[in-house]
C-alpha cells in the first residue's frame, strides 16, 4: 500500500481510502506493516506481520518508507525516514536458524529474543537490514 502527497496538496495513489477511512490505514500500517512511533522516546518501531505467503511488500508515507523482501533465504529490509532523527527498532520474528545479519552493509553480531526467535536492531535514522537463514518469517 502506498500513499503519496504532492507538495501542492494534491495526493496520488490511495488517498482515497487515506482521507475517508483513516481506521483501515492504520490498521494497515500498524497492524500489518508494524509501524509503531513512539514520539516521547524518538523511536519508531518496525515490526512487520505480513502474511507468510507474502514475498515483498512496501510502505511509504510522508515520514517514513520501508520495504521487506525475501528471496530463497534472505531477507531484505530497508527503511528511511523522511523528517525528524529518531532511532528505529526493526523486530523481526524469524523461524528457523539465521545463519548472518547485516546492518547497512556490514555483518553484525546477534542474537535472538525470546523462544520464538526475535531479530532486534537498532540504527539511528535509517537502515538496511539483510538476514541470512534457512526459513522465513513468522506471521
Amino acid at each position: 500500500m502506498t500513499s503519496d502527497q504532492n507538495n501542492d496538496g494534491s495526493a496520488v495513489g490511495m488517498s482515497h481510502i487515506h482521507e475517508t477511512e483513516p481506521g483501515i490505514v492504520q490498521a494497515a500500517a500498524h497492524g500489518v506493516f508494524g509501524l509503531e512511533p513512539r514520539f516521547g522516546s524518538n523511536l519508531l518501531i518496525i515490526r512487520p506481520n505480513l502474511p507468510t505467503h507474502w514475498r515483498r511488500a512496501a510502505v511509504s508515507n510522508p515520514d517514513v518508507a520501508y520495504s521487506l523482501a525475501m528471496e530463497g533465504g534472505l531477507i531484505r529490509v530497508n527503511a528511511t525516514l523522511h523528517t525528524t532523527p529518531r532511532a528505529v527498532r526493526l523486530e523481526l520474528q524469524v523461524r528457523g536458524k539465521v545463519l548472518a545479519v547485516s546492518l547497512d552493509g556490514t555483518e553484525i553480531s546477534f542474537g535472538l529474543e525470546g523462544d520464538k526467535g526475535k531479530i532486534v536492531i537498532f540504527s539511528i535514522c535509517s537502515l538496511s537490514v539483510s538476514l541470512t537463514q534457512n526459513a522465513s518469517l513468522f506471521q
